[in-house]
């Protein structure tokens, strides 16, 4: 939990009751400001799609019916694109949602007013394969790959400037640092998708490579700077760098080989 635990810990009591005003007023500290129609458009459809229909309304103009999607569950909102309708602050929105290890295109319709919701229809929605939704998702990634000098075990989470606040997972051959971006103004995109909040990858491998791995030629770029004027850096050299049409991090991380060069000469072989 947070520091200062005794200054909030009356908020998570079951039996508390709060007025409406303040409700409100504690929803404002939790937000961030929105300032643009796509971010709140993503953020009320993400609030909606994950059934938390008191985040949403906070979103709105007036009370109307949040649950248009009662014939699911909770879902993931993974994907989305934002296009003008017809109507002044009109907006038709494709969602790519997960729903129970499933997906769906959902298409919905909202209306603007005062950067509030004030309209919000279901149109329709489809179930697509894991396949498709994989392509939907599809991106670039590129990848630099380095020989370690030093012990796999010596590079940590205070080794560069960026992964004190890293996600650090141990897998079978090694770890990997995910490294968020500090704020989330990958919201306010006109086309929204769920890890752009991910400025990058390191995965540190048992057999003595670090790969680093992001989205963009100015992420990499940034990664490339974080561990070149890192103390680290001088236990490394570089040796290849890579551009893929999709991503391959995580496929390399779970094919159980050791050498990135070697799964990236298997791949192009077919093997």
């Amino acid at each position: 939990m947070p520091e200062g635990f005794a200054e909030y810990e009356f908020l998570l009591e079951e039996d508390i009751h709060m007025t409406e005003p303040e409700l409100f007023i504690l929803m404002c500290k939790q937000c961030v400001q929105i300032d643009s129609p796509y971010e709140l458009i993503n953020y009320f459809l993400m609030r909606c799609f994950g059934k938390d229909f008191g985040a949403a309304a906070y979103l709105t103009t007036q009370d109307f019916d949040l649950e248009l999607f009662s014939d699911f569950r909770a879902g993931t909102f993974c994907k989305n694109t934002i296009d003008k309708g017809n109507a002044p602050n009109s907006y038709i929105n494709e969602s790519l949602v997960e729903f129970d290890d499933s997906y769906y295109v959902i298409v919905t319709h909202v209306e603007l007013s005062q950067m509030r919701i004030c309209n919000y229809e279901r149109i329709s929605a489809f179930r697509v394969s894991s396949a498709e939704a994989a392509m939907m998702l599809s991106r670039s990634e590129f990848v630099s790959v380095y020989k370690m000098l030093a012990d796999a075990s010596t590079f940590t989470a205070t080794s560069t400037k960026l992964t004190p606040g890293a996600m650090v997972t141990k897998h079978d051959t090694g770890i990997l640092y995910m490294i968020f971006h500090p704020n989330n103004k990958h919201v306010a995109k006109k086309e929204y998708r769920l890890n752009e909040d991910v400025l990058g990858m390191y995965f540190v491998s048992d057999s003595g490579q670090l790969i680093s791995a992001s989205y963009s030629l100015e992420e990499i770029r940034q990664l490339e700077i974080d561990l070149g004027t890192s103390s680290f850096g001088r236990k490394l050299i570089p040796t290849a760098k890579y551009e893929f049409q999709e991503p391959v991090l995580y496929e390399f991380i779970q094919s159980g080989f050791e050498d990135f060069e070697l799964f990236v000469d298997a791949i192009k072989t077919g093997e």
